[in-house]
């Protein structure tokens, strides 16, 4: 009996140890399965070692492959290095942007080489997931997109491989369909900010990139060479108000399929700079701010614009006060139908050509030339071209030549504007060299809004055009204007009832043709305000006497031998 107890006891005991040893192998188990597909653990973990003594013979045998790899340039030709070390077998080799990633076929180590020839170890490649590589759009509730980690971003690198990084800081899954194909981590700048790393083991397959990168306030470069856009429809607000931004790697783009660049780079305000050649835009239809408020731009390629497509190119460059050169003489623009602001507030640009502007279909070219406000002044010296416009479907000019005060000449006396209803301050600040300014074959039968039209106008003579019957105000037209030479006479104004402000603190008029109006319909007489001024020997040809009367209670400094009545 003792003896068989005895032995239930070892049997109990054995019994008890082999449970546990389960339980502890089951949570070691667990713990592992954690390590390999927590969200947390993926790129932290410390991964394998890598073999110094490996790692220097790989290191020795890439940097061979540069001989015999040097351009005519003097640059490293990456292409040659791929295929010199593609010879050995040894390697897995792509092009990345301006580098050379490479992988050991056998230990999975990876080296990155640049065309300065700079041989650099990456890590060991890990496997996250087989699936293809496709990352989600924003989510601002998300990973970096959170606003704690997009405003301290100062940089951002794209990979085409997956390593393990001992400094990441967070990290996240961000593949589209959650199955860590595509990671993202940020690190320690140095800076009290963040680089973030957006990684995969093969092109980025990205579809959506709208307001990708917006207000990501700090982010002074992005490198998005691991990105694959060919199926991106939407770049609209990607790098809106990326205010430190100096500096995009986008030259890997495929934008084939993009219809929507609206407001693409809003705001950009100091980048100096953006090749753009490589970009196909034959199906983009809104360009319209798309380059606004880049102040610091001096330059952009934009030789490979296909724009056949587009219809709206409101304020495309409106703010990039320092462009000094823009080359759009490749541009198609028939179904352009919006070209307001297009060109507002380049005050930098000396010349522009649009020549080759097909404006058939353009309603809208309200401040198309605009200096930006009332004290900064356009540097255009000539528009080539615009005396060709087609302006027949256009209905809105205001502010048009806004600040356009050093054009030597400029001709449009051939404008259909039939259609214009507004041609409010439309020249207003302008001048020009030749000093008159002819729109007597206007036709402006729909124009309802002139007021301040050619308020501060520079220029000697203006002559209005005429057939209009529907015109009721026309106050401040030609405030603080240099002509001495005014004929107003083919205007209708029998139906104007403000004239306020007219001819505020006008230079010294020597001739005024205002026969067509009888100011019937005036109740003020403000329309000489201030310093109004006149030269005494002033020829004013007027409608009839209660005009003439009018105009001398309105100005009693006039005298009778001042003016001539048309119907007497």
């Amino acid at each position: 009996m003792g003896k068989s107890k005895k032995y239930t006891k070892v049997k109990g005991i054995t019994l008890i140890a082999l449970v546990i040893t389960i339980i502890v192998l089951l949570i070691l188990a667990a713990i592992s399965v954690t390590m390999l597909t927590g969200d947390n653990n993926i790129i932290k973990k410390a991964g394998q070692a890598a073999d110094e003594t490996k790692l220097a013979g790989y290191k020795e045998e890439i940097a061979l492959s540069l001989f015999g790899s040097i351009d005519e340039s003097g640059k490293k030709n990456l292409e040659k290095m791929k295929q010199e070390l593609d010879k050995t077998g040894k390697y897995e080799t792509t092009i990345l942007g301006d580098s050379l990633v490479i992988i050991t076929k056998k230990e999975n180590y990876i080296f990155e080489i640049n065309q300065d020839g700079k041989v650099e170890y990456k890590g060991i490649k890990i496997i996250t997931s087989d699936a293809e590589p496709i990352m989600m759009g924003r989510n601002n509730n998300y990973s970096f997109w959170q606003e704690q980690y997009r405003t301290k971003i100062t940089k951002v690198e794209t990979r085409n491989y997956m390593t393990t990084s001992k400094n990441a800081i967070e990290e996240w899954d961000v593949s589209k369909n959650k199955n860590k194909s595509v990671m993202a981590w940020i690190e320690d700048d140095g800076n009290e900010g963040y680089i973030l790393y957006i990684a995969a083991n093969g092109q980025i397959i990205v579809q959506d990139l709208s307001a990708f990168f917006r207000e990501f306030s700090l982010m002074k470069t992005c490198n998005l060479r691991a990105f694959n856009t060919g199926q991106v429809t939407d770049m609209r607000y990607m790098f809106r108000e990326c205010k430190e931004l100096i500096d995009i790697n986008v030259n890997s783009f495929n934008t084939s399929n993009v219809k929507n660049m609206y407001c693409m780079l809003l705001e950009c305000s100091k980048l100096t700079k953006i090749d753009l050649s490589n970009f196909n835009t034959e199906n983009v239809t809104n360009m319209s701010h798309m380059f606004a408020d880049c102040s610091e731009l001096k330059s952009v390629n934009l030789s490979s614009f296909n724009t056949s497509n587009v219809t709206s190119m409101q304020a495309m460059y409106s703010g990039c006060w320092n462009l000094t050169e823009l080359d759009v003489t490749n541009f198609n623009t028939a179904k352009v139908t919006n070209m307001a602001g297009m060109f507002g507030g380049c005050k930098s640009l000396s010349k522009i050509d649009v020549s080759s502007f097909d404006t058939s279909n353009v309603e809208n070219m309200q401040s198309m030339f605009f200096s930006g406000n009332y004290r900064e002044k356009m540097n255009l010296e000539e528009i080539k071209g615009i005396d060709k416009f087609n302006t027949e479907k256009v209905n809105n000019m205001n502010s048009m030549f806004y600040g356009c005060d050093k054009l030597k000449t400029i001709d449009l006396s051939n404008w259909k504007t039939n259609n214009v209803t507004n041609m409010n301050e439309m020249f207003k600040g302008f001048k020009i060299q030749s000093g008159k300014l002819d729109l007597s074959n206007w036709n402006i039968e729909k124009v309802i809004a002139m007021s301040g039209m050619f308020h501060d106008c520079q220029v000697n003579e203006i002559i209005m055009p005429g057939k209009n019957s529907e015109l009721t105000s026309i106050g401040s037209i030609f405030q603080h204007c240099a002509a001495k030479k005014i004929d107003i006479s083919g205007i209708d104004g029998s139906k104007i009832t403000n004239v306020g402000a007219m001819f505020h603190t006008t230079a010294e008029i020597e001739y005024l043709d205002i026969s067509s109006f009888d100011f019937s319909k005036v109740t003020s007489y403000d329309i000489f305000t201030r310093v109004s001024a006149f030269a005494s020997n002033v020829k004013i040809y007027v409608k009839n006497q209660a005009a003439k009367d009018f105009l001398m209670n309105a100005k009693p400094s006039l005298k009778d031998e001042n003016f001539i009545i048309r119907n007497q």
